[in-house]
């Protein structure tokens, strides 16, 4: 009987261990991007796996439901802890703050785009010229990356040629 119980207090310390050693790490994750990389660059590598561990979490939060109630709580306060990370990476953007001047000054956006080598798809040839020319063009990005493109010799219209090596040289 003596075994039974220590092999038992040890598997829940150890599961106490685990639950502690996730919810830092996704505290340390989820708040990593505001730690200066100069000081501490495993900051930023955590920050990238951020989501993970919101399934982790989420995972030992529903394991903990059933087998130790009082540890859900722990998971809990993690995830209310990092609602404000979890509501940034979120898609669905709950929030819609507009910057502030001076954050406008060190943000930029970036198109990343697969371009298919111009082609259109949908065999669509507007007379006013290449629709991904014309995507590309409206949204004002500040950098552009094109995947699976050769160059624009013959592709949409001269104007718009003269657009996109202007803006994006």
């Amino acid at each position: 009987m003596g075994i039974i119980r220590v092999c038992t207090s040890l598997i829940r310390s150890l599961w106490t261990l685990l639950n502690i050693a996730c919810g830092l790490c996704t505290l340390l994750a989820g708040y990593g991007g505001y730690i200066n990389p100069d000081k501490f660059a495993l900051a930023q590598l955590a920050n990238m796996t951020f989501p993970g561990w919101i399934v982790l979490t989420l995972i030992l939060l529903a394991v903990n439901l059933f087998i130790r109630k009082k540890l859900a709580w722990l998971s809990v306060a993690v995830l209310v802890a990092c609602i404000g990370p979890i509501l940034t990476i979120s898609p669905l953007n709950f929030t819609s703050r507009s910057l502030s001047t001076d954050d406008e000054s060190r943000t930029f956006t970036l198109l990343t785009y697969n371009v298919y080598n111009f082609r259109d798809n949908q065999g669509v040839n507007p007379e006013w010229g290449n629709r991904t020319l014309s995507y590309i063009l409206s949204t004002d990005a500040d950098i552009v990356c094109l995947q699976e493109s050769s160059n624009l010799n013959g592709v949409g219209k001269k104007a718009q040629r003269d657009s996109i090596n202007s803006r994006y040289p």
